[in-house]
């Protein structure tokens, strides 16, 4: 066999092999929390280390304990969530570099190690592989074992010069979809100081939010009926899915009241499908006061915890979000404060479809480079 899109000067059939018959597998190191220290030791990746498939130092665990060679990170290791109460993070990965050598893994991860991982971490990104995963995992405990992970089969250029050809191509696409991330993260900051700074510096009139909207929760729809096309359906992570209908003509501002996402504020698109989900937060009765893109920019600067209610299942009612009091300049003022922040918003979508085109990209690539 041989995938569809080939680099023009190499030709012939790949061959398949398991990982087991290419490298080795180890599970990582257990240690109690008494072995843990605020400083020194040795730094133990765990699963939340992994993050867009890069390894992430923001929350670290070291130990001051005895660690076997194997379990000693080295350049070129692929870390490998192996365990973790969330099914879909089973599997996810990340190539170590020698910045990440000399440190340790947790007993709820694995290291696969061989001379071939400059290709094999991008096979981990295949839907070949996801399916394996997905395949193995144990049917009360979200895992998978060494043995798992080495009796999984891939197919592999004969030739070690393609190999590296097409590692490097998707090497060069996961470093531009990085700079995209880095640049839409500052440009989020930026955003996150200035809307900061101008609201709290805004003058004006302190009001309830049912003085200058309509509140209510939608009707919502089971998951069941979303489908693939159709109008854009708003539940508690922003697009959810989409649905042959829409209950809202015009776009609104609405606050997730329910979940871990509690209190977060989207700007839907016309036309859309808002769920019980979210509480719609209405000023078309009220533009001749009222800027809704300041509202929306105004609520997203916002601290919901004090009206967010629950612990095991946190969520927002009408009556205290009726109360909320925010400040409303002259509507003149309001538009001049959403148009400063609509600019910067309008370069994070930009550069956010463009992030988007870019993992399109990758995932073509990925389906017509690999068997």
């Amino acid at each position: 066999m041989s995938p569809s899109l080939r680099f023009p000067e190499f030709t012939g059939e790949w061959e398949e092999f398991s990982l087991g018959e290419i490298g080795d597998s180890f599970i990582g190191l257990t240690y109690k929390p008494t072995d843990t220290v605020p400083s020194g030791g040795i730094i133990v990746f765990r699963s939340s280390n992994i993050q867009d498939g890069c390894i992430d130092y923001k929350d670290i665990v070291r130990v001051n304990k005895k660690v076997r060679e194997n379990l000693i990170t080295k350049n070129g290791d692929l870390l490998i969530c192996a365990r973790n109460g969330s099914s879909r993070l089973i599997g996810k990965n990340a190539l170590l570099h020698r910045t990440d050598a000399n440190q340790t893994f947790g007993a709820f991860m694995m290291v696969f190690r061989s001379d071939k991982n400059h290709f094999v971490h991008h096979l981990l990104n295949t839907k070949r592989y996801t399916s394996q995963v997905a395949e193995n995992l144990g049917a009360r405990i979200n895992q998978i074992t060494s043995s798992d992970l080495s009796s999984f089969r891939f197919f592999f250029p004969k030739d070690d010069k393609e190999m590296t050809r097409i590692a490097s191509l998707f090497d060069l696409l996961d470093g531009r979809i990085a700079v995209q991330n880095r640049l839409i993260d500052r440009l989020q900051s930026l955003m996150k100081g200035i809307r900061h700074r101008i609201i709290n510096e805004a003058k004006g009139k302190i009001v309830c939010l049912c003085e200058v909207s309509d509140i209510y929760q939608p009707q919502t729809i089971s998951s069941a009926d979303l489908t693939e096309t159709g109008y854009p359906v708003y539940g508690a992570n922003g697009i959810i899915g989409h649905y042959t209908s829409y209950n809202h003509e015009a776009e609104q501002v609405c606050i997730t009241c329910r979940g871990n996402t509690c209190g977060g504020v989207n700007y839907t698109k016309s036309k859309s499908w808002i769920t019980g989900n979210a509480m719609v937060v209405n000023v078309d009765r009220y533009q001749n006061i009222v800027s809704k893109r300041y509202i929306y920019h105004y609520l997203s600067n916002c601290d919901f915890n004090s009206i967010i209610s629950g612990s095991s299942q946190p969520q927002i009612v009408r009556a205290p979000l009726a109360k909320f009091k925010i400040i409303l300049p002259t509507v003149m003022q309001q538009y001049k404060i959403a148009h400063c922040l609509d600019v910067i918003q309008n370069k994070i979508n930009v550069n956010s479809n463009i992030l988007n085109l870019l993992i399109r990209q990758k995932q073509y690539l990925l389906r017509k480079m690999f068997i």
